[in-house]
């Protein structure tokens, strides 16, 4: 086996992104691409560097931006953050109430640089004084890229990403920090930015429970099918009954085996988890 694929098959089993062969030529352009920034000359050379510890920490975070990308908005499509306001969050305020349980808990799975994230916490925040009075509101986004993470704990971004964000949000939640703007720290305090591999390789078992909502846009089309079906099953473990699963408008969980109910609002679809008895 040659270099090229023998790097490519390191990251399969580092992270589950399933690079196929008959893709060689754009995954090798990638590899390349990365080399070049770090100026080494090889790809043995580089394959031995991201075994290091020293790559470990910040050159394989940047291969697996430059493969998986990290392209994410605010407010990308705005009939998920609808329904979130108008059908997700009142569901499970009526049923949660019942059972005395005045907690939300929602993940934004492969979070990429946190825009997404905060977009929920503008909206959550927004109902704190009458849908979610008084209620226990966290939102926990993970990510595999490091370097990312990092980048969305800081909060700061460039004007032109701002597009979509009403008015009302960007007064309450934005400041202006010269070069941009920096999310507040009032609004930064509803999220909690941590590694998480979905595919489980590399780090201890972590148990994930008690989630009200999970959104994973564009993050499943990267894995193969055996993996898609592992994570799929891990979130289903990971959702209270009546959770909502949200993934990418041209994602599906067609072919995978799995416990959920389509749930269909204006402009989209997304998924529910099926309660004992139904």
């Amino acid at each position: 086996m040659d270099d090229v694929f023998q790097l490519r098959d390191y990251l399969y089993e580092k992270t589950g992104l399933y690079l196929p062969d008959g893709r060689r030529y754009l995954f090798e352009g990638q590899f390349l691409k990365c080399m070049e920034a770090l100026g080494i000359s090889s790809i043995s050379k580089y394959f031995s560097y991201l075994k290091s510890s020293e790559g470990q920490k910040s050159a394989l975070g940047q291969l697996i931006n430059e493969i998986a990308g990290n392209e994410t908005s605010f407010f990308g499509d705005q009939t998920r953050f609808r329904a979130l306001e108008d059908i997700f969050l009142p569901d499970l305020v009526f049923t949660k109430e019942k059972l005395g349980i005045k907690k939300i808990r929602i993940w934004s799975a492969g979070c990429s640089s946190g825009e997404e994230a905060y977009a929920i916490a503008m909206v959550l925040d927004s109902l704190k004084d009458s849908l979610l009075k008084d209620w226990d509101i966290k939102i926990w986004a993970t990510d595999i890229n490091s370097p990312i993470l990092e980048r969305a704990k800081l909060g700061h971004y460039e004007d032109y990403s701002l597009q979509g964000i009403p008015s009302n949000f960007k007064a309450s939640y934005l400041k202006s920090n010269g070069s941009g703007v920096e999310i507040t720290q009032a609004l930064k305090q509803y999220v909690d930015f941590e590694y998480f591999n979905l595919n489980g390789n590399g780090q201890d078992s972590k148990i994930v429970s008690e989630i009200d909502i999970i959104y994973c846009s564009n993050v499943l089309i990267r894995f193969d099918l055996a993996i898609r079906q592992k994570i799929i099953q891990n979130f289903y473990d990971a959702l209270n009954e009546r959770g909502y699963f949200l993934l990418g408008y041209y994602e599906s969980l067609h072919g995978l085996k799995n416990g959920f109910r389509h749930v269909h609002f204006t402009g989209g679809m997304c998924y529910r988890k099926i309660t004992n008895g139904e």
